[in-house]
């Protein structure tokens, strides 16, 4: 029974990954200034190190911190653990929230089940993306060598909200979803 859940624990992780490198490939590819940009490839580079530090200095899933003291991932966490001990979601174990935050905490799990670095890694990425979208949609608008300057300001106003100010919320997974529509 568990080798068979594991199994299938394993193979929706791979699933998951290789559907969010297809969005994360379309959503880059989607916006028509990003083709013709030929430094692109450097500034996503810095825009990767950038939503490194920036979640690294304000989110509690980062390895700065000893433990997370927000409720809501603890939550989320056991949930996402719970699915891989074989307990079914909203039948033998309830939380408020939507399956695909669970489905997302099932596979931190996978990376490390006993701490938030699978978690901290997939904030990581979700702000890479959310910054990545901000920075094409600037240079849209914007097109001079500031647009970089802008973006980095914008994502330091965001992650330092009172809104992200413990991190792993789902809002945080929401906001490249919601600077792309």
């Amino acid at each position: 029974k568990y080798i068979l859940l594991s199994i299938t624990a394993i193979i929706l992780s791979v699933l998951s990954y290789k559907c969010l490198l297809l969005i994360t490939h379309t959503v880059c590819s989607a916006i028509p200034q990003a083709k013709t940009n030929s430094n692109y490839k450097y500034t996503s580079l810095w825009l990767f190190i950038f939503a490194t530090i920036l979640i690294t200095i304000f989110s509690y899933c980062s390895p700065l911190y000893p433990f997370q003291t927000w409720v809501d991932p603890n939550c989320f966490f056991t949930v996402g653990k719970s699915i891989l001990d074989g307990i079914v979601p909203y039948r033998d174990l309830y939380e408020q929230k939507g399956p695909l935050l669970y489905f997302m905490h099932t596979f931190a799990s996978l990376i490390s089940y006993r701490t938030f670095i699978g978690v901290y890694l997939l904030e990581i990425f979700a702000a890479w993306a959310f910054l990545s979208i901000s920075y094409k949609l600037i240079n849209l608008f914007n097109k001079n060598k500031h647009s970089l300057f802008i973006t980095i300001i914008c994502g330091i106003v965001i992650y330092s909200s009172p809104c992200f100010v413990s991190g792993d919320s789902a809002e945080e997974f929401c906001l490249p979803l919601i600077a792309y529509a």
